[in-house]
């Protein structure tokens, strides 16, 4: 759910801004069959594309991911940490 919750936050935030689905990927340096997939709540975007879609709507990783965004980002983040050990 949280995959779909998180899709719809991008779509309205996109429609808000009067953006296209090509338009948000050529602002974000992602495609925009990226951007269909984390609509549709199919594909829940990392870090840095979390980051590339907040710059891109001149805004914060938190206030995309909701209130739930510090565990998440947290959670990637030992994620990574782990990974390199």
């Amino acid at each position: 759910m949280a995959h779909q919750e998180f899709g719809e936050t991008i779509r309205r935030k996109r429609l808000s801004a009067g953006l296209t689905q090509a338009t948000l990927a050529k602002h974000a340096d992602i495609s925009r069959q990226a951007v269909a997939a984390i609509e549709s709540g199919a594909y829940l975007p990392n870090v840095s594309i979390a980051l590339k879609l907040a710059r891109a709507f001149g805004t914060s990783v938190e206030d995309i991911f909701g209130p739930r965004s510090r565990s998440v980002c947290r959670s990637a983040m030992e994620g990574i940490a782990i990974g390199h050990d």
